[in-house]
């Protein structure tokens, strides 16, 4: 069960109905972690909170290259923002960078990283009921 004002819950559902991105402030412990985690688990999707700080880079959103060992290889590694909701908590805490990185990838078709070859497609919507 998740208690939550209705004000919140209509926003979310506009804006998962418009496949836009939504900007709630509210006050702490009134279920935004909760209603973004039980929209996305209830349409079999992904989910991933970001935590922002003043010191995020936008490698700890995009993701990073990591060097396997084992295949002597880089491999990328990819970050939060490849989730169908993404959170991304005390978004007024984050520097310029990571705010921009953050818009930026949410506002493309494809989640971009700023090397080409570490380009991944977006997670694709979970299916219609």
């Amino acid at each position: 069960m998740v208690i939550i004002s209705q004000g919140n819950l209509k926003l979310a559902l506009l804006g998962l109905f418009a496949q836009g991105h939504l900007l709630l402030e509210d006050l702490l412990g009134v279920g935004k972690t909760l209603l973004a985690k039980t929209i996305a688990s209830s349409l079999d999707g992904t989910f991933a909170r970001l935590q922002c700080t003043p010191v995020l880079l936008p490698s700890d959103i995009t993701g990073t290259s990591a060097f396997d060992l084992k295949d002597q290889s880089f491999e990328f590694v990819a970050g939060p923002i490849f989730n169908n909701s993404v959170l991304a908590d005390e978004l007024n805490r984050a520097g310029p960078w990571a705010s921009s990185t953050l818009i930026y990838t949410r506002s493309t078709c494809c989640r971009e990283t700023p090397t080409p070859s570490r380009r991944k497609p977006a997670p694709a919507p979970p299916p219609a009921a």
